[in-house]
């Protein structure tokens, strides 16, 4: 950051170090230091790993033209990938996490919040009660975009996507960081969880052809799926400006599979290891200390 100050020595720049630790969540820890220092109208979060394009905080600011506006999200997709975690990690993302993204907001009128990047006005999130009131969440992003909703302010999707630079990662940490995430969207959704593993074909194919014996009718299906599901992807990944790689739709397959496993997973744990600490997700994705559970 002094090296930013030192490239722009016009602009205002603050470096906050702080050592904020009475949340459970740690990147939510991170943030209140600065978040309480800031004199700015506006509160932007975004990820390390998250690169922009020119004029994005132009375009995201124009929201707010609507008073009505309390929050502004964007689309992500994932780049970079160089190793098989990476490119499974983003692979995941500029599928099915994006799609689940899109539908929630286009088809059922609820906007979820993904963290990587939002936009808000300090006087807003402070009315809420700030950073402190997300500091055992989770998923702090999706609590702040309800707590926006509830509170009669718009929460918008903009269609401008960021870019989440995910370049080297292992398989095991890949399968980590989704299992995690899993857990949350089930302390979230609740039975509504379950209607996820209809957007995972190739899973479905296991039970179907194992059922039938391999029919014919279902090998048909399953050619028909392992045709469908690729271009798809394809699909969805150059519509939202993301490389098409071969090698990434090859992948496919594989990562559907190994996302059945870890979505089952979240029905036989609620804890979650973060940064040396074992939580326990409880509903909503409100975060309780292991420890603290055994002590009571």
């Amino acid at each position: 950051m002094n090296r930013v100050r030192e490239l722009f020595p016009e602009r205002e720049i603050s470096v906050v170090i702080g050592d904020y630790r009475a949340g459970l969540n740690p990147k939510v820890n991170n943030m209140i230091p600065g978040y309480e220092k800031t004199r700015n109208p506006f509160v932007c979060i975004s990820d390390s790993n998250v690169r922009v394009a020119s004029g994005y905080l132009r375009e995201a600011i124009s929201h707010f033209r609507n008073p009505e506006v309390g929050l502004v999200n964007h689309l992500v997709r994932g780049v970079g990938g160089k190793s098989a975690g990476a490119r499974l990690d983003n692979s995941h993302l500029n599928t099915f996490i994006l799609g689940s993204v899109c539908l929630l907001d286009q088809v059922f009128g609820m906007p979820c919040v993904v963290g990587k990047s939002m936009l808000m006005r300090k006087r807003d999130l402070g009315a809420l009660g700030g950073l402190h009131t997300v500091k055992d969440f989770l998923a702090e992003d999706y609590t702040l975009g309800r707590m926006f909703r509830k509170a009669g302010k718009r929460v918008v999707i903009s269609g401008q996507a960021v870019d989440a630079v995910n370049v080297y990662r292992g398989v095991r940490q890949f399968l980590s960081r989704h299992a995690r995430w899993n857990r949350m969207r089930l302390s979230i959704a609740g039975p509504a969880y379950l209607l996820e593993i209809l957007a995972n074909p190739f899973f479905l194919l296991v039970p179907l052809v194992a059922g039938s014996g391999g029919s014919g009718e279902s090998l048909c299906v399953a050619g028909f799926v392992a045709v469908c599901k690729p271009g798809l992807d394809a699909a969805m990944n150059a519509l939202i400006g993301a490389p098409v790689r071969l090698r990434e739709i090859a992948l496919g397959p594989v990562r559907d599979l190994l996302a059945a496993g870890v979505w089952f997973s979240a029905f036989f744990s609620r804890k979650v290891e973060w940064r040396g600490r074992t939580l326990r997700i409880s509903r909503g994705s409100r975060l309780v200390p292991v420890d603290a559970e055994a002590a009571g």
